[in-house]
């Protein structure tokens, strides 16, 4: 927490976590930031914690409470990690209990200066506080808000309560929108639709060594008096499930919920669940999401000869136009169009290449780490479209290549034609 102008308190509240009260006050509008989570101990014993991003005019620590001056562009979230309550007078503000660990209490910019006193209490979660909305009011009853919840993919959520909706797919798994108190202005409609996987990612090329979990892409959407919302106050919780057979062949650890940013689907900090099969995700705005997984690495590697194959050979698996040719390591690579393919005229074009089942194309290992020949340096391939890619090079030492999980058996060698092919995108400094 700092003050401008005030270097001394500033010093004390920036290095400074804990504040004990003494009384203590700082005065000027909108010039109390809490740059840190800050606990205020109060004398009587108990305590909360101011969050990081705070903004008030002043606040004034007492024996038993706390008094903050807001204006305008004020913000206060309070948080009380031992579960307790707070009573106020000022304003209507909102506790909530939507998160376990602790319960919470924002306090709101005003449009006129007011003063809102915040008391440390004990009671039962989920309640609603306040007086009334000009400077200075009185503390008034005590309700509780509403949390609409449904299991239609539809939801009205409210302000003060927050809501959540669940939809149950067609393959019997679900997908979950929940948002607390205070991460809508005003009540707003929620909803969750599916995508057939196949339509969705027609114009929405999925990321090289990546597979979608399932058949559905899940548009989530939000409007508010008749208009779009695209972004929310608070991180709203996804929560997705799924099959062991939808991630047969997949690594379950590296699954992430991916979302499309309009020209790119990317990754989510995302918790895996293995026990019950669910993802979770945080996020700040609604888009298409997916869970995306990677390819499971067999413990033993494919030989070519397991399969009346040998090195240099070209496959294409029954029913699908992607090429591959495989090495005696047990990796492939996939010529990324048929320009590329015509490149290698000594393989002997089209009538070598050799109709696998598809079992037989996915024992092989999908490699997208490229040679140059003549030429250390090693590129990873990026796929940005339907044949479309661009190669960005591995800037790093071989040492901490193999560290991160790279393999020397892995690295295809392309000749000058396709490598002058690709445009070259940004270093990668790790894999």
């Amino acid at each position: 927490m700092k003050r401008k102008n005030i270097l001394i308190i500033a010093l004390i509240l920036v290095c400074t976590t804990t504040l004990i009260g003494a009384p203590l006050t700082a005065f000027s509008a909108n010039e109390v930031s809490f740059t840190d989570n800050t606990t205020i101990s109060l004398s009587n014993g108990s305590s909360f914690t101011v969050m990081s991003g705070s903004l008030a005019d002043s606040m004034t620590i007492e024996s038993s409470y706390v008094t903050f001056t807001l204006s305008a562009n004020s913000n206060v979230e309070i948080r009380s990690y031992s579960g307790g309550l707070f009573t106020c007078s000022g304003i209507t503000a909102y506790v909530s209990c939507s998160n376990s660990n602790y319960s919470s209490l924002d306090l709101p910019g005003q449009s006129s200066t007011t003063i809102v006193t915040v008391t440390p209490s004990s009671g039962a979660c989920n309640r609603e506080t306040g007086g009334g909305g000009g400077g200075g009011g009185g503390g008034g009853a005590v309700s509780t808000p509403t949390v609409p919840t449904t299991t239609t993919g539809q939801v009205t959520v409210t302000a003060s309560g927050g809501g959540k909706t669940t939809l149950t797919t067609s393959e019997n798994t679900i997908a979950t929108a929940e948002l607390s108190a205070n991460t809508v202005s005003s009540s707003t409609d929620v909803k969750i639709a599916v995508d057939n996987k196949a339509t969705a990612v027609a114009s929405r090329p999925i990321p090289s060594g990546k597979s979608i979990v399932g058949n559905y892409a899940y548009s989530y959407t939000a409007t508010a008096n008749s208009q779009t919302v695209s972004t929310f106050l608070k991180n709203i919780t996804l929560t997705f499930s799924y099959t062991d057979s939808q991630i047969s062949g997949l690594n379950e650890g590296t699954l992430k919920v991916y979302y499309w940013d309009g020209t790119q689907w990317l990754a989510l900090t995302s918790t895996v669940d293995k026990t019950n099969n669910k993802i979770t995700a945080a996020t700040n705005h609604f888009t298409y999401f997916v869970i995306m997984g990677e390819p499971e690495t067999p413990t033993t590697m494919a030989k070519p000869e397991d399969y009346d194959l040998k090195e240099g050979d070209l496959i294409r698996a029954a029913g699908d136009f992607d090429i591959f040719i495989i090495n005696q390591f047990g990796y492939k690579r996939l010529f990324l169009n048929p320009a590329i393919f015509n490149m290698y005229g000594h393989l002997g074009g089209w009538n070598k290449v050799k109709s696998v089942v598809p079992a037989t194309r996915n024992a092989f290992v999908t490699s997208t780490y490229y040679r140059y020949i003549d030429s250390p340096k090693v590129y990873h391939q990026e796929v940005t479209g339907e044949d479309t890619g661009i190669l960005h090079w591995v800037n790093m030492t071989a040492e901490n290549f193999l560290t991160q999980g790279g393999k020397a058996n892995a690295i295809f060698t392309i000749n000058k034609s396709e490598f002058d092919w690709y445009p070259k995108g940004t270093d990668k400094t790790s894999l």
